[in-house]
């Protein structure tokens, strides 16, 4: 899966409803869930604005760590966003 295609993913899954399905790591749901609330947003909601937060604030290193994930295992896409929500996470950003 190309990044482009990783973040429209990303988006209709977030569109849906669906975000827990979608990454299907219950632990990281499970942070997903408790950053959103904090941020009072929904976790879908939130899964989409790590994205778009990564494309607009990563570095140079995070880039090439994302690009990394993709290369290895059997998913690319599900590496990527996760590594793209555990960045954004880290990040603790304020929405």
């Amino acid at each position: 899966m190309f990044l482009g295609e990783l973040l429209a993913h990303a988006e209709r899954a977030s569109a849906n409803g669906d975000v827990s399905a979608f990454l299907d790591d219950l632990p990281l749901v499970t942070r997903v869930a408790a950053a959103a609330g904090r941020a009072g947003i929904e976790p879908d909601e939130y899964l989409l604005i790590a994205v778009r937060l990564f494309e607009r604030h990563a570095g140079p290193d995070d880039w090439v760590s994302l690009m990394g994930a993709t290369s290895s295992g059997p998913d690319a896409g599900q590496a990527c966003l996760k590594r793209i929500i555990e960045w954004a996470l880290r990040a603790d950003h304020q929405y």
